[in-house]
């Protein structure tokens, strides 16, 4: 891992500590990995495949034995675990795998590492301080359940099939939070794909705190495909994503809600950043688009509409919108460097007052604002709000909204620190 995710990661593991309400209930059985990762009946520990289906059958397994009564157990693996049979969790209740601990996927390049099969009865599993390593492996499946990541590493995965990472069908919810998926390819969604199965929807994916980077879907979605789902996108980064189209996020027929989040150096010959098809809907709230490359940076086809709010479009070896079919609606203090998305304040260098994507504190990359940017107190007094009116009270970064308090707003993913100004002493009379 390189110095600079490493750094990313312990931020996002020690510095920043958001409070998450737990979605597991009733207290469980905690069992402890001291073995391996494939079940091995001869070592006398108790091995992590082992541990998944003890608490899938809510009884000791082999040589696992549960401290306390089973319900909402709890998995803790420490360490490093190589694993090459797949895991499958279709009941038991709900599941955490609390780490921190790596798991190194060896199994057959057709298998998932791990299998959330909800289709018996709802399901909720927590992945937590894991690094998961796919050597160009599937990594996770979950259906008719919810899957939490927080506060993890999810690398080198592959599939010529749909998300590499994460495939969420049908009926899937999925939380990502503090967390990197990188380098991860497939066919459809290098990293994430949502999509439904008849009868059942898609479901819906949230994304917080988080970086994509360096991701492959080969014919749709880069970063994330969506078909007929829901995508909340907050505080989070795409960066050197690649596809066909949608270099970083593909949606069709369904939305996309993005806040304080950073599109960065992502390709795609249409729509290198995002693609809109099949009446999408799409709402932009300060976010940065930057270095977008090969096609046009916003793609917005077949009906769909999208909302581009307080956002900086500084792609300047593309267009920031190709609009066919569909309508594109800039509002509040959108700044792009090109009028291609329509009526919005157009200001051509605007990709030189932004700094390169770099570690500007928080637990993901950003584009700083540079002195002298137009972004800079660009938003309206009293109108830091998304495209729903919701007050914005941060950035990206989590810091403070305007700076200084009770001052104007900068555009983008990124506020630029400001102080008071000192006031002019007035003189006493003599």
């Amino acid at each position: 891992m390189s110095r600079f995710f490493r750094f990313l990661l312990i931020g996002t593991l020690v510095a920043i500590a958001w409070l998450v309400p737990s979605q597991v209930g009733a207290v469980g059985a905690t069992l402890i990995v001291n073995g391996s990762g494939d079940e091995d009946p001869t070592n006398g520990l108790c091995d992590l495949e082992e541990a998944i289906k003890a608490a899938v059958l809510n009884a000791d397994y082999a040589d696992c034995q549960g401290i306390g009564p089973y319900g909402d157990d709890e998995i803790q693996i420490t360490g490093t675990v190589s694993l090459s049979h797949p895991l499958l969790v279709n009941g038991g209740g709900a599941l955490t795998l609390r780490g921190p601990a790596t798991i190194d996927w060896q199994g057959p390049n057709t298998a998932r590492l791990l299998t959330v099969d909800g289709s018996a009865g709802w399901l909720t599993v927590q992945l937590k301080e894991l690094e998961l390593i796919g050597n160009d492996r599937p990594g996770l499946h979950v259906g008719q359940a919810q899957l939490i990541i927080e506060d993890s590493v999810l690398r080198g995965f592959a599939t010529g099939a749909r998300g590499a990472a994460v495939r969420a069908q049908p009926a899937a919810d999925v939380e990502i939070r503090r967390s990197i998926l990188r380098e991860n390819r497939s066919g459809v969604g290098g990293a994430i794909s949502l999509f439904p199965v008849d009868p059942f929807p898609a479901g819906r994916l949230l994304i917080e705190d988080s970086w994509l980077a360096d991701n492959l879907g080969a014919f749709s979605g880069g970063g994330v495909r969506s078909l007929r789902g829901s995508v909340s996108i907050v505080r989070s980064t795409f960066s050197g994503n690649q596809s066909a189209r949608g270099g970083a996020i593909d949606v069709d027929g369904g939305q996309l809600s993005m806040v304080n989040s950073t599109l960065s150096g992502n390709r795609a010959p249409v729509g290198s950043a995002l693609r809109f098809g099949q009446a999408s809907t799409g709402q932009l709230s300060f976010v940065t688009l930057a270095d977008q490359q090969s096609g046009t940076a916003l793609l917005v086809t077949e009906g769909s509409v999208v909302q581009i709010h307080n956002v900086v479009l500084a792609d300047p070896d593309v267009d920031e919108c190709t609009l066919a079919g569909g309508t594109a609606t800039p509002s509040g203090a959108t700044i792009a460097d090109d009028s291609t998305c329509g009526q919005l304040l157009v200001e051509p260098s605007l990709r030189s007052s932004l700094g390169p994507l770099a570690a500007n504190g928080g637990s993901t990359p950003t584009h700083a604002l540079l002195n002298g940017s137009p972004a800079i107190d660009a938003v309206l007094l009293g109108a830091c709000t998304d495209t729903d009116g919701n007050p914005i009270t941060t950035d990206q970064r989590g810091s403070v909204r305007p700076s200084p308090p009770g001052g104007q707003c900068d555009s983008g993913a990124f506020e630029l620190y400001q102080e008071l100004p000192t006031p002019t002493p007035t003189p006493s009379p003599t």
